[in-house]
C-alpha cells in the first residue's frame, strides 16, 4: 500500500531537514511476513547545500568517533540514536560525547527504513555538520552532505562524503552558491578541519 504522509506525520518527522529546506516525502507501506507491522519507507528529495551555507547554517561542528546506537520512539516514527565521542569541536563549544539521531531503526519486531538516511557505524570516525530538530534531536545537515567519514590509508588521513546516498537537487533548479561538497572530497583531514575554520572566521 502507498500514500502521501499527513500534516501531523510531516511534522512530526521534521526533524529529518533543517526548517529552511523545504522537500517532498512519499512513505510506502508493505506487510512483514511473519507479523501485522508494517515497514515505512519515507523517500526523500534534498535540496543540495554548498559547503558555506552548510558551514553556516550548522549550530554543532565536530569531529567525532561513533561509540555505540540505540533505537527508540518518538510519535509514530523509530529513531536510531548515536553516542559519539567529540575529538575536535570546531563549533557549538561541545565536549566529552553528544548524540546524534537519525529515523529509522528495529525496534520490538518492527523495522522502519528512511531513504536517504545517515548511516553510522561503531568506531567510525567523522567530520559531521549538526543542527537540532524541532523534537530536540541532533541531526546531520542536509543528510549525507553533513556526514564527512573519515578514512585512513598511505597518505594518512582524508574526509570522504557519500552525497549520492540521497535524491539530491538544486532549489528551483539553480545550483547552490559556493564551493560544492563533494569537491572536499579526498582532501586531508588537517586542511579539511583549515577550511572550516576559514569559513568560519569569515562568519
Amino acid at each position: 500500500m502507498a500514500g502521501t504522509l499527513s500534516q501531523a506525520q510531516a511534522r512530526e518527522l521534521s526533524g529529518a531537514m533543517p526548517p529552511a529546506d523545504k522537500y517532498r516525502m512519499r512513505i510506502f507501506r508493505t506487510a512483514a511476513v511473519l507479523a501485522a507491522a508494517f515497514v515505512p519507507v519515507v523517500a526523500a528529495v534534498v535540496p543540495r547545500l554548498a559547503f558555506e551555507q552548510i558551514v553556516d547554517q550548522s549550530p554543532r561542528i565536530v569531529h567525532a568517533r561513533v561509540l555505540e546506537s540505540s533505537v527508540g520512539s518518538s510519535g509514530q516514527f523509530l529513531w536510531t540514536h548515536f553516542r559519539l565521542q567529540v575529538l575536535d569541536a570546531m563549533k557549538g563549544g561541545v565536549s566529552g560525547e553528544i548524540m546524534v539521531s537519525e529515523p529509522g531503526g528495529t525496534l520490538n519486531g518492527v523495522t522502519q527504513q528512511i531513504s536517504g538516511a545517515v548511516e553510522f557505524r561503531a568506531g567510525q570516525e567523522v567530520v559531521l555538520f549538526l543542527y537540532q530538530t524541532p523534537i530536540g534531536y541532533w541531526r546531520t545537515s542536509g543528510y549525507w552532505q553533513g556526514k564527512f567519514d573519515v578514512e585512513t590509508g598511505g597518505n594518512g588521513k582524508r574526509v570522504r562524503t557519500d552525497s549520492t546516498a540521497a535524491a539530491i537537487v538544486n532549489p528551483a533548479g539553480r545550483a547552490a552558491a559556493g564551493r560544492s561538497v563533494d569537491s572536499f572530497n579526498g582532501m586531508s583531514l588537517d586542511d579539511f578541519k583549515a577550511a572550516i575554520r576559514r569559513q568560519l572566521a569569515a562568519q
